[in-house]
């Protein structure tokens, strides 16, 4: 657990080098990119807009595309809006269930900083 920590801590970092770089105000996919970048730039392993199935009696029960999947042990949502709702919380949930993976991290960007959610499977 001690690598998950110090990897989502790295990761926070990397959100705020992001959010500093351009500031607020700009799409989702302006924001992934620039993380995807910061990611690379620091040989973090990764995979952006990863499809995952859920499968329940044999069937496809849900798809779902998670923002992030990072060393295959983090799900990173990114989201750009005022708040964290409840429904973001509900999603990554389902991401981490979906991917079988321990943490996840919200990153919202908003006019006035990031807020963080850090959330356990």
């Amino acid at each position: 657990m001690e690598k998950i920590n110090q990897l989502s801590n790295k990761l926070i970092g990397l959100v705020f080098n992001c959010y500093n770089s351009i500031g607020h105000g700009f799409s989702e996919k302006v924001y992934q990119n620039i993380y995807s970048e910061l990611l690379n730039q620091n040989n973090i392993v990764f995979q952006k807009e990863k499809y995952a199935k859920l499968l329940k009696f044999g069937k496809v029960v849900g798809r779902y595309r998670v923002d992030f999947l990072v060393e295959n042990s983090i799900v990173v949502e990114l989201k750009c809006r005022k708040e964290i709702y409840t429904k973001d919380i509900a999603q990554v949930l389902n991401y981490l269930k979906t991917n079988n993976v321990k943490l996840g991290l919200i990153f919202c960007f908003t006019k006035k900083n990031v807020l963080i959610k850090r959330l356990l499977n």
